[in-house]
């Protein structure tokens, strides 16, 4: 993998990161609140908000209407959602 597309993946990673974490904010929402929506456990869950692992389109998709958001909203880089 070139630096510059692990850049872009580790921004994209704390872009994700930041956005979930807000939500989770607003709404109360633990960790563990997010992991069960998502079917996961707590751990695989920090796994991909810190970016080790990716995301799979079915935690994607329980996690954004767990918040009542878009998959687009959530997990795609700010620059294509605003394109969408």
């Amino acid at each position: 993998m070139s630096e510059n597309t692990e850049r872009v993946n580790k921004e994209l990673a704390e872009e994700i990161r930041i956005r979930i974490k807000n939500l989770m904010f607003e709404r109360n929402l633990s960790n563990e609140d997010i992991a069960n929506c998502a079917n996961i456990n707590v751990v695989t869950f920090n796994r991909k908000m810190n970016g080790i692992t990716n995301w799979k389109l079915s935690e994607c998709i329980s996690i954004s209407l767990f918040l009542g958001k878009s998959v687009e909203e959530i997990f795609l880089p700010r620059k294509l959602h605003k394109s969408i």
